[in-house]
């Protein structure tokens, strides 16, 4: 199982950054950073509308703690650690909308 090891790379005004996952890169950006990307647009996520039709899924070795440790900054909660199939995890959505997993390994 990989896990994060590092911040590659932040830039100067925090607007961009990434982080180490092993062979991946895991990028995050702000809605003013990524627009410049895409002069279409795209679609937002936002929390008073459904969450988009996909998840970010992390591992993590004690779900509960980094459960409530994500309720703590603000994250919704949406199903509290389950236990299901011999997989533990838990769904929350995070304060801009985005579904997140947690799973514990």
């Amino acid at each position: 199982m990989e896990r994060v090891h590092s911040i590659n790379h932040i830039s100067d005004d925090a607007e961009y950054g990434e982080l180490v996952t092993g062979t991946v890169k895991l990028a995050f950006a702000t809605h003013p950073h990524a627009q410049s990307y895409f002069k279409q647009g795209y679609i937002r996520a936002h929390p008073k509308q459904p969450a988009l039709g996909f998840e970010l899924r992390f591992s993590c070795e004690n779900l509960a703690q980094s459960y409530d440790k994500a309720v703590l900054a603000g994250a919704e909660p949406l199903c509290p650690p389950t236990k299901k199939d011999a997989q533990h995890y838990a769904y929350l959505r995070a304060i801009e909308g985005t579904l997140v997993c947690l799973i514990e390994i």
